[in-house]
């Protein structure tokens, strides 16, 4: 039996253990300021003795160390003291020591929502003045944006790698008639596309390199792709199409 016990114990060690942590914790509490803290430690011993008051009978009453501590509790500002209960105190005494009690919890609690107010009000008031100091900084983009100062620059339809070696080719040029063009572009986006390369083939007139549809784009939206065409000869014509991997289908 003593062997068997000498290596369940030795297979029991070489199980993974949880650590436990103890002690407190480690977490940055609130700030409180000190009368914040005064109010807070005070209310927690008032009402201790408050629910203790309860049960308090002038058969066996004796002055207890929570007592003598409630009536030298330090002073706040606008809080009546508490005064200690006499030593053989009648029912009226102990009465009015549980509504003294009762009175000094509500007045402490008054104090330290007012506290609490008053550094919601600082704190909002340090916000709002380095939000003001961060406005009136120049080059702030974002803010000229709000204010109506400077437009917005929306992204690029078309992204590329300003690196040429990453460069991806996005865009094909040919030389054919606007029927096989068109031929070719419907069978692969549709019919709607005629629209766009009538758009952007312009007029069949002699091509003198002043046209207004030289070099113009025209863009096509499908539900699946973005198509752009620029005509720049006669029958030269620049596909340019996104996503990327939507031009081998072309």
């Amino acid at each position: 039996m003593d062997e068997l016990t000498r290596w369940v114990n030795e297979a029991t060690s070489f199980l993974p253990r949880k650590a436990t942590k103890t002690g407190p914790s480690t977490r940055r509490p609130a700030h409180s300021s000190k009368i914040q803290r005064a109010c807070d430690r005070q209310i927690r011993l008032l009402e201790r003795e408050a629910m203790i008051a309860k049960d308090v009978v002038t058969d066996m009453f004796i002055v207890t160390h929570s007592m003598r501590q409630i009536s030298t509790l330090a002073h706040i500002e606008t809080v009546a003291p508490i005064k200690l209960i006499p030593s053989s105190p009648s029912a009226s005494d102990l009465n009015d020591w549980r509504m003294a009690l009762q009175q000094g919890i509500r007045e402490r609690r008054q104090v330290l929502r007012e506290a609490h107010r008053l550094q919601r009000t600082e704190l909002l008031q340090k916000l709002q003045d380095r939000c003001r100091e961060r406005i009136d900084r120049p080059g702030e983009r974002e803010i000229q944006e709000l204010m109506g100062k400077r437009v917005k620059q929306n992204a690029p339809d078309y992204r590329a790698s300003r690196n040429p070696n990453k460069k991806h080719p996005d865009n094909l040029s040919g030389r054919l008639s606007r029927a096989k063009w068109s031929c070719w572009l419907k069978r692969v986006l549709g019919d709607e596309v005629d629209r766009c390369l009538h758009q952007a083939w312009g007029s069949d007139e002699e091509w003198d390199g002043e046209d207004d549809q030289q070099g113009k784009s025209h863009r096509y939206r499908t539900d699946y792709a973005t198509i752009e065409l620029a005509r720049l000869a006669p029958c030269d014509l620049r596909v340019r199409i996104s996503p990327i991997h939507s031009l081998p289908d072309l």
